[in-house]
């Protein structure tokens, strides 16, 4: 997880905007996951459950602290190539 600083111009706007952003994912043009096709059918449905529902909680449990700082409308998406000064802390 990162945190990124950095000032913002959006789409249409001549004006930058500074930003502080909890990246949830990196940008990519990739998908990102993990291969079980190794695993026989019966695996693949386990695992696929067993990893869904802590996808689920892990959900649930960013809701809550979202909803306890006022920010459960917060998730943003932003262009890198719109991103200066960008300042990442790991």
């Amino acid at each position: 997880m990162s945190v990124l600083t950095f000032e913002y111009t959006k789409q249409g706007s001549t004006e930058s905007k500074p930003k502080v952003v909890i990246a949830l994912s990196n940008p990519s043009d990739k998908y990102f996951g993990i291969d079980i096709t190794e695993l026989d059918l019966e695996e693949q449905g386990s695992i696929t459950a067993e990893i869904w529902d802590e996808v689920l909680k892990h959900k649930e449990r960013l809701a809550e602290i979202m909803f306890k700082y006022d920010i459960k409308h917060n998730y943003r998406y932003y262009f890198p190539e719109k991103m200066e000064n960008l300042i990442i802390e790991d």
